[in-house]
């Protein structure tokens, strides 16, 4: 760049502009921002912003020697707390204070240090921001409700209620059969978690052949099983479940929250982090299979039958594929003919 040259002819002035206006308009640098306003966080946020980054080279020396090393175990720690406060204060303003989000991100950050594998993921912050979203949002289940609730009914919950909003923003009655098929749920679990919700609800308005929503929210719910009939299915679903290899336990346990914190994870991506550390299309598609052959066979065995041997689908021939076979014969049996000795 020469001194006469105008600043946006010089060359670099597009990677410039970009950067600049990434990091003004981006939700990171809001935040960033927010904490330096707040004075309740501007001596903490000071003292995590002067603390030095870690390098990958760093960061694999001290995770080498973080198994005898606390002092290696603080660094990391310290060194990944700018992760932890950024998603904090994205989930701030739910009825949590943000000394405690960020208390529950740090217990996330040490699960994550605890099971981090460095031979499967470089860096260890792309792999705990899942668990400190995760310890986040438990908090936030816990406190959200006077009742102790599930986390999966708290996550029923918050589903319907978004899509409760969305019906009353366009001006639409919501109906429990609609309510029913976009949460992914029975029309009977819906009826027996409309009292649970904080807000007022159409009462009047149904669809359904029984009455009034009025008289159908006051019915007993009928998917509730019974202590008895509880008591025995609960075994057998966990000796089936435990005929299971290792890792098609591992995709029902964390697709329908059967792990000691009883998350349950709606999306193939979040599943294919936590079993494959990888992310894409290909990885999700293998969840799913998986999911349905262990559902398969779980099913089997219920049923006291033998799950159906696993079939790997051939692929389809073509002409290329033809030619090589047919040529691959023709050479097998003139190496036949050469060894037949003449009479």
């Amino acid at each position: 760049m020469t001194p006469l040259m105008p600043f946006f002819l010089w060359k670099g002035f597009p990677l410039v502009q970009s950067r600049l206006f990434s990091h003004l308009f981006s939700l990171q640098a809001r935040r960033m921002r927010y904490l330096r306003v707040d004075p309740l966080f501007r001596p903490y946020w000071r003292e995590v912003a002067n603390r030095p980054l870690l390098n990958q080279e760093e960061e694999a020396c001290l995770l080498a020697q973080a198994a005898t090393s606390s002092v290696a175990r603080n660094t990391l720690l310290e060194g990944n707390q700018r992760l932890v406060i950024l998603i904090a204060v994205a989930f701030a303003g739910q009825g949590v204070p943000l000394s405690e989000l960020i208390q529950e991100g740090n217990l996330g950050l040490l699960h994550a240090l605890e099971r981090f594998d460095p031979h499967k993921t470089r860096r260890l912050s792309t792999y705990a921001k899942y668990w400190i979203v995760q310890h986040i949002q438990q908090a936030l289940c816990r406190n959200s409700h006077a009742v102790s609730l599930s986390e999966r009914t708290v996550q029923s919950l918050a589903q319907m209620e978004q899509h409760i909003r969305q019906a009353e923003a366009q001006g639409i009655a919501p109906d429990p059969r609609d309510l029913a098929s976009r949460c992914h749920l029975s029309v009977e679990q819906v009826m027996a978690l409309l009292p649970l919700r904080e807000g007022p609800l159409s009462l009047q308005h149904s669809s359904l052949e029984a009455g009034p929503l009025s008289e159908i929210v006051a019915a007993p719910p009928l998917l509730l099983p019974d202590p008895e009939s509880q008591s025995t299915c609960h075994p057998a679903l966990m000796s089936a479940l435990a005929r299971l290899n290792e890792r098609e336990q591992q995709v029902l346990r964390l697709r329908f929250g059967l792990e000691e914190d009883g998350v349950v994870h709606d999306n193939y991506h979040e599943i294919a982090w936590l079993v494959f550390h990888r992310q894409g299309k290909r990885v999700d598609e293998r969840i799913r299979q998986i999911e349905k052959r262990a559902l398969v066979k779980m099913h089997a065995f219920l049923e006291g039958k033998e799950p159906p041997a696993h079939k790997r689908r051939r692929r389809p021939t073509t002409a290329k594929s033809a030619a090589k076979k047919i040529s691959q014969r023709q050479r097998k049996e003139a190496r036949l003919d050469e060894d037949v000795p003449c009479s």
